[in-house]
């Protein structure tokens, strides 16, 4: 529930999607595996975010939160072509009504995207914005988010990149997927 880790009782809920609502990992990995970079690949596909496949339950847990009193920020790290668009064309196609995108960090090659991804962006647009919950699942802007916006609660979808990380606050909770972080905070 949402009382036990010191939320409001209605929170403003920020939530990424690349592994938390949409399978990127698999895509990526596919890419690097076939000998491309994947900036390379994503900047010159105009449809990559659209396109992503989604994780089991993505639709349930988006039409929930389409039913929010408070709202939802998906927050969350991509580029190429009109990498907003497609992400808000994904999110409707995928059952959320009316979203709210905000892209953090669009580098300019490989070596960027591996420094631009999350922490302090997130955690930045998460205080800027008033989110009281995050949900994500990367290392980097969980620290970020320790640091530098340590009063949002959050909630770690549990993947193996992320296994290491100890919860530390009363408002920090690991678990399995968006539905998970969903019923606990009561939706």
């Amino acid at each position: 529930m949402a009382s036990s880790m010191l939320l409001a009782a209605d929170p403003v809920i920020g939530c990424d999607i690349d592994g938390c609502l949409a399978d990127y990992r698999s895509i990526h990995d596919r890419i690097v595996e076939a000998g491309e970079t994947p900036y390379s690949e994503i900047k010159d596909d105009p449809m990559f975010w659209q396109t992503l496949p989604a994780y089991d339950g993505t639709r349930d847990w988006l039409e929930r939160l389409s039913t929010h009193d408070q709202p939802v920020y998906f927050i969350t790290s991509r580029f190429g072509t009109c990498p907003q668009q497609q992400t808000h064309e994904w999110l409707i196609e995928h059952g959320m009504t009316h979203p709210s995108v905000i892209i953090t960090s669009q580098p300019r090659n490989d070596n960027e995207q591996k420094r631009a991804i999350g922490d302090r962006d997130k955690a930045f647009v998460a205080r800027y914005t008033g989110v009281d919950v995050m949900i994500d699942d990367s290392e980097s802007v969980f620290r970020g988010f320790e640091k530098s916006n340590p009063s949002c609660g959050f909630f770690l979808i549990d993947r193996p990149w992320n296994t290491h990380l100890p919860m530390r606050r009363p408002n920090q909770r690991r678990v399995k997927d968006v539905g998970e972080a969903l019923e606990r905070l009561g939706l």
